[in-house]
């Protein structure tokens, strides 16, 4: 009955609609029902059909609490009625902010539940990676898209994502345009050879949109990749795209210094100073700080060769003791505590008052006295930095808000509270038994690890949309009339006499 209604929304949706309610009560049918409202409700912009299908869903969550579709539907009901809301930077982010928190809450709980099957799992995770693209988050948007890629490779809708990704850095000419063309080229090619699975997954509707974003690399062209052999250590960084480059998949390994992001120029005042601005030591000791916790997680996760010299007592509870376990909790502080830094470096590069006080949970939120019109919620000085177009602020600010408790990245802080103010014990696959304790967190070895490669792309997603916001800033004051001085700041490696 779904197939052949679903089937119905890519030709007649308003069909699909008038069968979904004829359909009998009770709750398959219901969610039948509520699925068919949302999709064909979408096909026809209709928010009043989407809304219908939202509030059956949440009723037959109230039965079935724990069933892994109907948050996935409810996930696409509330993203569907955010982008049917009229598009305005910063308004539209504003007024339907709520709705995408909770959309990609669902979304990101039905891909990562291992009860979830391939098929809804690659689509969980497509439509996280829509999700994500919209709030301007494009390098998570994109390791969403991989993620999905893993549960399904003939997932051409995936494919065809990380193509429109890899097509807009290019066209802009951010990172090595190159090395991105033949990315893009191979997922093309992937995406081109899924035909069946596109229809499946987007439908009728997007099938030729999506033909039509992939025919670009699909030019007959040939490419020739990097053939050198990598290093253990350079195979891990690939494998999780933890490259700390503008070069967002593919970045060539042959440069001796091949993490390349930085801050390109500062444009200052006449009067400025003539000391080298602080952002530039800010960047410096992040980055320093990303590549340090990128190597310990490497050393922890693929090395057994520590200089273990602890004698510990077992606990009984297949926890995991030793240096390894400690560097693997280390490298995820390191990485999560990154994105404190970017909010102090922000808070300071706009001009904030005391941007010492800065943290990435607090920056986004205006001060109590603070007025300003009542959709906007931002300070004064993000939020006319929003409104002059510097949208990687908004990324940034929707980071924040999936950290907080309940939402989809609040494990994460979780995670490197524990281990900061508390205590972190890791365990086999086979949990033990253990006296509960306020004081100690226990979490499976297996999830932990998953979840320190995730506060990396995290921290990385972070620095890169921190360097895109300087960028953007700096650009628009170039366009101003006023004397400037470009200041360009020389490799410390080469004044260091190491290049």
């Amino acid at each position: 009955m779904l197939k052949q209604l679903r089937e119905l929304i890519d030709t007649h949706p308003r069909q699909a609609i008038a069968k979904a309610r004829k359909l009998e009560t009770g709750t398959d049918l219901e969610f039948t029902k509520a699925a068919i409202f949302i999709e064909a409700g979408y096909a026809l912009k209709d928010k009043e059909i989407i809304r219908e299908g939202v509030m059956l869903i949440r009723h037959l969550l109230t039965v079935c609490p724990d069933n892994i579709s109907l948050k996935y539907n409810l996930g696409n009901g509330l993203y569907y009625l955010a982008l049917l809301e009229e598009p305005k930077v910063p308004s539209w982010h504003l007024k339907t902010k709520e709705k995408r928190l909770e959309a990609r809450s669902l979304l990101s709980e039905v891909a990562s539940n291992k009860n979830t099957n391939y098929k809804l799992a690659t689509q969980a995770y497509t439509n996280l990676g829509n999700l994500l693209l919209s709030s301007y988050r494009w390098v998570e948007a994109y390791d969403a898209y991989h993620e999905a890629l893993k549960k399904d490779q003939r997932n051409g809708v995936a494919a065809a994502g990380l193509v429109k990704i890899l097509d807009r850095f290019i066209s802009i000419g951010i990172g090595d345009t190159q090395d991105m063309c033949k990315v893009a080229h191979k997922y093309a090619m992937l995406a081109a050879q899924c035909d069946q699975q596109i229809r499946e997954y987007a439908g009728l509707r997007s099938y030729q949109t999506i033909k039509d974003q992939i025919a670009k690399y699909l030019d007959g062209k040939k490419y020739s990749y990097e053939t050198s052999a990598l290093t253990l250590y350079q195979k891990f960084i690939k494998a999780n795209r933890l490259h700390l480059s503008l070069t967002i998949e593919g970045a060539s390994f042959s440069q001796k210094r091949w993490d390349s992001l930085t801050i390109s120029a500062i444009t200052e005042d006449i009067n400025a100073e003539h000391e080298v601005p602080p952002i530039f030591a800010m960047m410096n000791m992040m980055k320093a700080d990303y590549l340090a916790a990128r190597w310990l997680a490497f050393t922890s996760l693929y090395h057994n060769k520590h200089p273990e010299s602890g004698y510990y007592s077992d606990t009984l509870d297949y926890a995991l003791y030793g240096m390894k376990y400690s560097l693997i909790t280390h490298s995820q502080r390191v990485a999560f505590d990154i994105l404190d830094k970017i909010a102090v470096a922000i808070a300071d590069y706009l001009g904030f008052e005391r941007p010492e006080k800065a943290s990435f949970s607090s920056i986004w939120h205006r001060d109590k006295g603070e007025k300003l019109e009542e959709n906007y919620c931002f300070p004064k000085k993000i939020q006319a930095e929003i409104e002059e177009g510097n949208i990687p602020l908004i990324a940034l600010s929707e980071i924040a808000d999936d950290l907080n408790e309940n939402k989809y990245l609040y494990v994460k802080k979780e995670m490197r509270r524990s281990s900061t103010h508390r205590f972190t014990i890791l365990h086999d696959e086979l949990i033990g038994t253990y006296r509960n304790n306020r004081c100690i967190s226990h979490f499976n070895i297996m999830d932990f690890e998953k979840g320190l490669i995730e506060t990396l792309q995290l921290a990385r997603a972070s620095l890169i949309y921190f360097v895109e916001m300087i960028a953007l800033h700096e650009a628009r004051k170039n366009r101003e009339s006023k004397p400037i001085i470009p200041l360009m700041v020389p490799s410390h490696h080469f004044v260091r006499g190491q290049d």
